[in-house]
């Protein structure tokens, strides 16, 4: 069972560079609350903080979302829910080459896990494997190089090889 947490807070300045420390901290110490604010990190599998500069103060919104710990392994292996959140990273990272960035470490490393996670499932386009694994590891070289415009050429080919098992594998 997912949970979800959403924390609204006018601070000024030194409360929001306050409030994201403690964040940082209590996610380094694996604490289950953020100190002073109350907001659950407890079995958490997102974060999303976003912080609006306003002329009267600052807007912080954060939110949480964890599960219950008796969810099952099969829950996270399931392929369908697999491909949606490769293709929603998959997309950040096009998105972040496109404005000629690096995309974050967490977006290049889930998409990259979950590629291993997926190829694990016959029946899915198994002769694109390799290929698609290896076309991987060449965008995880270029991101630790941090090598934009190689990541923009193997995220084009990731993006090519995609739609060929795509176009053979969804049509059919």
């Amino acid at each position: 069972m997912t949970r979800k947490n959403k924390t609204h807070l006018n601070v000024d300045q030194e409360e929001a560079a306050d409030f994201f420390f403690k964040l940082a901290e209590s996610i380094r110490e694996d604490k289950e609350f953020v100190p002073e604010y109350d907001i659950p990190l407890r079995n958490y599998r997102k974060i999303k903080a976003s912080l609006k500069k306003k002329p009267e103060a600052y807007h912080l919104e954060v939110k949480i979302i964890s599960e219950d710990q008796e969810e099952t392994e099969d829950e996270d292996l399931n392929y369908k829910k697999l491909k949606k959140r490769m293709e929603a990273y998959f997309e950040e990272m096009a998105h972040s080459l496109q404005e000629d960035y690096l995309p974050s470490r967490e977006i290049v490393y889930v998409f990259l896990t979950d590629s291993k996670t997926m190829t694990s499932f016959s029946g899915y386009g198994d002769e694109y494997y390799e290929e698609f694994l290896q076309l991987c590891e060449n965008l995880r070289m270029a991101f630790e190089e941090e090598d934009i415009k190689s990541m923009k050429e193997h995220h084009n080919q990731l993006v090519q090889l995609r739609n060929d098992c795509h176009g053979r594998h969804k049509s059919s």
